[in-house]
């Protein structure tokens, strides 16, 4: 695997929602944010992260857009799984519901763009490792192969 960029993304406010099976799950709007790396850009103020905990577990089901640096916009479709820890387990809240130190949290992303410039992100398989930062999250990607 090799490391390709990193995805800064700004988080807004939570809502909280229970499903009719009686899993609970979190929404958090995407407010915007940057790329850096071998893709640049800013990441639109669309879209959003969609959690639903299983067990010890949460699930993310995410979207959001990129603006790169060469002017393509770049569609995002992110599904992966972070570990819940011992206070959320017992229904303690966080503060942002994702990533602390030492969690576990993994991602795979399908980027989706017309621009022949961000062709290699359509022709790539590309696995992420995210982390907590201030006002959201980052993620660091590496591509497969």
């Amino acid at each position: 695997m090799s490391y390709r960029f990193t995805v800064r993304i700004d988080l807004g406010e939570v809502s909280d929602v229970t499903g009719a099976d009686g899993t609970t799950g979190r929404v958090t709007p995407v407010t915007g944010g940057s790329c850096s790396g071998q893709l640049t850009g800013r990441v639109l103020p669309a879209g959003a992260n969609w959690s639903r905990r299983i067990g010890g577990t949460a699930r993310l089901d995410a979207r959001h857009l990129i603006d790169s640096d060469t002017h393509g916009i770049i569609e995002v479709r992110t599904s992966g799984c972070y570990r819940l820890d011992e206070q959320e387990l017992e229904g303690a809240e966080t503060p942002d519901g994702l990533e602390r130190p030492g969690r576990y949290f993994r991602v795979t992303s399908e980027f989706d763009s017309a621009d022949e410039n961000l062709a290699w992100l359509t022709e790539n398989l590309f696995i992420g490792r995210a982390e907590s930062i201030e006002g959201g999250i980052a993620i660091h990607y590496f591509s497969v192969g």
